[in-house]
């Protein structure tokens, strides 16, 4: 039988309580076996999806995916720069972090509430992990930078940063991903 690696993003999760400060949207990757070895990866992940409810497969080595994540992280001193000097209008700053179970499970979360200091950093999480085991909402999560996918803040009501979230738009309906879209600071 032969195995998949694919990515999978909550479309349930891409929401936004914007006057309560939350913005969740986030990565699992998984193993899924392939029936049919003439099978599409796709199907396979969607048989995966549909177990998991309203989650959109994305292979892990997807290049827009991967190109978001690189540009996030390119761009991290500017998140780190703006949360320890927040100018007018900014606020609620989280990150997205990679975290992995003692089963190998991996998903990509949000953080708020973000501590660094002597090298450490920590988070808050802000949704129920969907594959990684031994975390909850709520719960501070030590983590490296290295980890660190994306990263968010509010600036005058519009979302800065959230890089990741732009490959997800297309496959959104058009109605969807504009209104997602007009909640950017640079769409």
């Amino acid at each position: 039988m032969e195995r998949a690696r694919v990515a999978f993003w909550s479309v349930g999760a891409l929401w936004f309580a914007l006057s309560a400060g939350i913005i969740a949207l986030y990565l699992s990757t998984a193993t899924v076996s392939v029936r049919d070895p003439t099978e599409d990866v796709r199907k396979a992940a969607d048989r995966y999806r549909d177990a998991l409810h309203n989650v959109t497969a994305t292979p892990t080595n997807d290049p827009e995916m991967l190109q978001a994540r690189a540009q996030a992280r390119a761009t991290l001193a500017d998140f780190w720069r703006a949360m320890a000097n927040p100018g007018p209008g900014e606020e609620r700053f989280a990150l997205k972090v990679a975290f992995r179970d003692w089963a190998g499970q991996s998903e990509h979360m949000w953080l708020d509430n973000i501590e660094r200091k002597d090298g450490r950093f920590s988070g808050v999480l802000m949704n129920d992990p969907v594959l990684v085991k031994g975390m909850r909402r709520g719960q501070r999560n030590e983590f490296q930078e290295t980890q660190i996918t994306d990263w968010t803040y509010m600036r005058s009501g519009k979302i800065v940063g959230s890089y990741t979230m732009l490959p997800l738009l297309k496959r959104l309906p058009p109605e969807e991903a504009a209104r997602y879209r007009a909640m950017l600071a640079d769409p």
